[in-house]
């Protein structure tokens, strides 16, 4: 198998696990949020401000205390809002105030849970409104995110929060990390930068997805950059995006989802270098292509790829290596089938051409032929159970041509041409076992070596049909029929 290097490349497992990265971006939002909660609050009690610096506190004889142990509580109603809490804060003669080893809680309303932040320092600074925490920065929602990060910045002009630094983050069965965040609270949006990456693992507390194999494997998304929308609930991955589960993959140099209503996706976009790959056994393919369209159904499994402009196709583990390309469009379709979705159908227009090599078995075989398959339409059709090609029909023009790998004296290149072909195919192996042209047949014979004894014979018919020999995959015999 050619070895598949991408720089970008969604993988197949994906389609059950965008809903949960969707949800989980929105979670870090509501995470970094927590910080703007903290500001409202010294605000709208009155507190006195505090005129921090997020860089290390330069110690001078302008020190006018230092608490140890320092506690702020903030209640509504009898119920605590807010807890502060700092192993020391220092008061400086010019107003300032600085916090080290920080415990900050934030309550809900109503509910149970609070949110929490804890670093070694923070620093609010009053002119720029903008409030640092520094130093083992370490975020938990009572939504069971926690996100790690050596420093963040939250602008309360702008209500946007920042970490110029790596981030770290998990909840439940995600996890991931990026080198950099940005989150604007009022627009409800979050910007994920440099080595992105997000792995969804296994569901642990999921008893069926456990017993399911085909699910039980981790799904990790890559890519220099992730942006998601909350409001529009739009979701995109740029600058070479790859998901991979296992061998499986779905790659483009960007890729897209909009979220529905239930956070279900049942459109991907590809844009730019698109690619597929599926390695279910008998049934590995992989699609290159301008562009991709990923279709899912209602239980987000794979249902149909959409691919436009520039196509190559190919089989991957079969004896007879399939190719297909098309300057114009291809349709794969899927089919559910135990969890999994299985490759069913390929339908390619733009007149595409369709090669099926000489079968590996026989690479030294003088008679092993490979074939040439174009027309205006083309569609192939895998076993529904099993594996490999069962049927091919090419419609609109159609040209076979039949080319032995080796030149000997008594090879002969074959082509036919009929408005259509359908092709039946041995059981296993994408094996040619008879092509049946109709609509009015033409066969060409030429000799790889002519002589005066072999020259090129032409044979017409309404019908013909051509049996090939499972072994070698050379024109056995050749039956014209007329009405």
């Amino acid at each position: 198998m050619q070895e598949v290097r991408r720089r970008r490349a969604f993988g197949i497992g994906l389609r059950a696990r965008l809903p949960v990265v969707a949800r989980y971006l929105a979670l870090i939002a509501l995470a970094l949020g927590i910080i703007f909660v903290t500001l409202s609050y010294y605000r709208l009690r009155n507190n006195r401000p505090f005129r921090l610096r997020a860089s290390n506190p330069e110690l001078s004889q302008q020190i006018e205390r230092v608490v140890e142990g320092y506690e702020h509580k903030v209640s509504e109603a009898g119920r605590l809002r807010l807890l502060l809490r700092a192993g020391r804060e220092i008061t400086y003669t010019d107003g300032r105030h600085e916090l080290e080893e920080v415990h900050l809680e934030v309550y809900p309303e109503t509910g149970e849970g609070r949110d929490q932040i804890t670093s070694r320092r923070a620093a609010y600074d009053q002119e720029t409104q903008q409030v640092a925490f520094a130093g083992s920065v370490e975020i938990e929602t009572r939504d069971r995110l926690k996100a790690k990060t050596e420093e963040i910045t939250y602008n309360q002009r702008t209500e946007t929060a920042e970490s110029i630094v790596p981030v770290q983050f998990e909840r439940d069965n995600v996890h991931g990390r990026a080198d950099a965040a940005t989150v604007e609270s009022k627009n409800k949006r979050l910007n994920l930068r440099g080595g992105v990456e997000i792995t969804v693992e296994p569901d642990v507390n999921n008893e069926a997805a456990m017993k399911n194999p085909h699910r039980s494997r981790p799904v990790t998304v890559r890519a220099p950059r992730a942006d998601f929308d909350q409001t529009k609930l739009y979701l995109i991955f740029t600058g070479g995006a790859s998901a991979e589960q296992e061998r499986d993959v779905m790659s483009g140099d960007t890729l897209a989802a909009q979220l529905g209503e239930q956070k279900r996706v049942r459109h991907i976009e590809a844009r730019g270098n698109s690619y597929l790959r599926t390695m279910e056994e008998g049934r590995a393919a992989e699609i290159h292509s301008a562009d991709m369209d990923f279709i899912f159904n209602t239980e987000q499994r794979l249902e149909r790829a959409e691919a436009h402009r520039d196509v190559r196709a190919r089989s991957l583990d079969a004896d007879s290596e399939m190719n297909l390309t098309t300057p114009a469009n291809l349709i794969a379709d899927f089919n559910a089938q135990n969890e999994k979705s299985l490759l069913r159908e390929m339908r390619a227009d733009g007149r595409p051409v369709v090669t099926l090599g000489a079968p590996r078995s026989q690479g030294s075989n003088p008679r092993a032929a490979s074939k040439r398959l174009t027309a205006d339409n083309t569609k192939l059709v895998w076993r529904a159970s099993g594996r490999d090609i069962e049927h091919i029909e090419a419609v609109g023009n159609a040209e076979l041509v039949v080319e032995p790998v080796q030149s000997t004296p008594i090879a002969d290149r074959k082509t036919l041409q009929a408005p259509r072909f359908d092709c039946d195919f041995y059981e296993t192996g994408n094996l040619a076992r008879t092509f049946l042209a109709t609509g009015g047949a033409r066969a060409v014979f030429e000799p790889l070596q002519p002589s005066e004894q072999r020259s090129t014979r032409t044979i017409t018919s309404q019908n013909m049909s051509a049996n090939f020999a499972r072994e070698t995959q050379d024109v056995e015999r050749i039956v014209a029929e007329q009405d």
